[in-house]
C-alpha cells in the first residue's frame, strides 16, 4: 500500500520508524498491530546536526517524569532505572555478571559479549546522566547519588533470661534462636565514606585496576563484588549495598508540566519507541565500529574480533536477547 520494498533484519527496524509517518502501531510479541492510519503523512524529521545527542533522550525524559509523578520518594539504582525506562529487558542484568553462561546459551564467543556490555553500559549510564542534567537545568528536580544498604543488627536484650527458654520437664535452659534485624535504608555519611574506601582499596590493591570497568573487562566482576561484599559485611555489618539515584522534586510542579497529559496508553507507546531507538543505535554503533576496525586493522589488534563478518550479526543477536522488551524469553 505504501509502495515501498519490504525489508528484513536491521533494515526493518529503521523502516518501522519511518512508517510512523503514515500510521501508528503497537507491537504484541512478534505481531505489529496497526492502530490508526493517518489522513495526512507526517513530515520526515531531519536529524542532521543532532548527532551528539542520543536519539532516545526525549523519551527517557518523558518516562522519568512519569515515574516521579507516580512515586513521590523515588530512590532507584541505575540498573533498575534502565529497566523501568525500557532501555533494556531483564536479561541484560541477569547475564551482566555471568557472561560465560550467556556465551554458552547463545553459542557465541565470549569476546563479542564483553564487547557488547562494554559499549552499551557506558552509553546507557551516560544517557541517564544527560537526562538528569536536563531536568535539573529546568529546575524540575535535584539529584543525589547515595548508597542504599541492608544493615544487620541484633535485637536489644534487656534481660539475659530473654536468651533462653526454660524446659519444665528437664529443668534445663535451652538457647533461643535469635533472628537478626535487617534494616533497608540510606547509608550514613560515615558508612558511605567507609564503603568508598573499601571499594577503592580492593580495586587498586587486590585487583590492580583503576576503575570497575577494567575489572569487568578482565572477566573478574564476580570476584571483585564478592570480595567487596565480604569486607563490607565484616567491617560494617551490611549484608547488601548498592548505589542509587535519589530524586528531590516538587510533585505538584511536575504535574503542571505538559507531561501531565501522559496516560498509560501513551506511556506504553513511548516505552516501545524508546526501546526500538536503543536497538537502532546499537546497530548503528556496531556498524561504525566494524568499519573503523576494517580501516584501522593494525591499530586494532586488541579488538580484532570487530573485523569478523559475524560481528554485526552477533551484536544484533545480543541486542535482540538483552534489549528487546518483547523478547525477554528469547534466550
Amino acid at each position: 500500500m505504501l509502495e515501498v520494498k519490504a525489508s528484513t533484519g536491521n533494515s526493518k527496524v529503521y523502516q518501522m520508524i519511518d512508517f510512523e509517518r503514515y500510521f501508528s502501531w503497537n507491537k504484541d510479541g512478534y505481531k505489529f498491530i496497526i492502530t490508526e492510519v493517518f489522513e495526512e503523512t507526517k513530515t520526515k524529521i531531519d536529524n542532521r546536526g543532532k548527532h551528539n545527542q542520543l536519539p532516545f533522550i526525549e523519551e527517557m525524559e518523558l518516562l522519568l517524569i512519569d515515574m516521579m509523578i507516580k512515586d513521590k520518594d523515588l530512590v532507584i539504582s541505575d540498573s533498575r532505572l534502565m529497566l523501568e525506562l525500557c532501555m533494556i529487558n531483564p536479561n541484560y542484568h541477569k547475564y551482566f555478571m555471568d557472561n560465560e553462561k550467556l556465551s554458552e546459551l547463545l553459542n557465541m564467543d565470549l569476546e563479542y559479549i564483553v564487547d557488547f556490555y562494554d559499549t552499551t553500559n557506558g552509553t546507557f549510564k551516560g544517557a541517564i546522566e544527560t537526562v538528569i542534567k536536563k531536568l535539573e537545568i529546568k529546575k524540575l528536580m535535584l539529584h543525589q547519588s547515595v548508597y542504599m544498604v541492608n544493615h544487620i543488627s541484633m535485637p536489644d536484650i534487656d534481660n539475659v533470661s530473654e536468651l533462653f527458654d526454660y524446659d519444665e520437664c528437664t529443668g534445663l535452659l535451652k538457647g533461643k534462636a535469635i533472628k537478626p534485624i535487617i534494616t533497608h535504608r540510606q547509608a550514613t555519611k560515615e558508612e558511605s565514606e567507609a564503603i568508598l574506601g573499601i571499594e577503592r582499596r580492593t580495586l587498586v590493591d587486590e585487583f590492580n585496576c583503576d576503575n570497575v570497568g577494567q575489572v569487568i573487562r578482565k572477566g573478574m566482576g564476580n570476584q571483585y563484588y564478592t570480595r567487596v561484599n565480604k569486607l563490607i559485611l565484616d567491617h560494617l555489618s551490611i549484608v547488601k549495598f548498592y548505589q542509587a539515584n535519589k530524586f528531590i522534586y516538587n510533585i505538584h510542579e511536575l504535574a503542571r508540566q505538559k507531561y501531565k497529559v501522559l496516560n498509560q496508553h501513551k506511556v506504553k507507546e513511548i516505552q516501545d519507541l524508546l526501546n526500538l531507538k536503543v536497538m537502532i543505535r546499537i546497530d548503528k554503533n556496531a556498524t561504525n565500529r566494524y568499519e573503523k576496525a576494517i580501516g584501522l586493522l593494525k591499530e586494532y589488534d586488541d579488538k580484532i574480533h570487530r573485523i569478523d563478518d559475524d560481528y554485526i550479526d552477533n551484536i544484533n543477536t545480543l541486542s535482540n536477547n538483552l534489549i528487546d522488551i518483547h523478547n525477554i524469553d528469547g534466550i
